[in-house]
């Protein structure tokens, strides 16, 4: 029997977990994110300023990695492809439904 085991279980903090969560005194200098209307861009900013391009990660690529798990697998959709709403709607902030998730797929640990 083959066991399966997952090292990431692409768990998400809420975009706006520093800003909520750190000392106000702080508040203005921490990681923010920004989005915009349409949800196709995420902008990061460190103590007030935008990250500058040279340190810019394609966002919507990377959080497309954390929410692609099974698309990419089971339905065979490609890094453009990939719906990122689940970063918007909550349900990768909850571990509970994670656990689930990699129950569901035969994950052991």
């Amino acid at each position: 029997m083959t066991r399966i085991i997952d090292g990431d279980g692409h768990f998400v903090e809420p975009f706006d977990l520093w800003e909520r969560y750190i000392e106000p005194a702080y508040r203005d200098r921490c990681l923010r994110f920004d989005i915009n209307d349409t949800r196709t861009e995420i902008d990061m900013f460190i103590e007030g300023q935008p990250v500058p391009p040279s340190m810019k990660l394609p966002t919507l690529q990377l959080f497309g990695l954390a929410t692609g798990y099974g698309q990419k697998e089971n339905e065979g959709r490609g890094l453009g492809e990939l719906d990122i709403s689940p970063l918007f709607d909550g349900s990768m902030e909850d571990m509970d439904a994670r656990l689930r998730f990699l129950d569901d797929e035969g994950f052991d640990m």
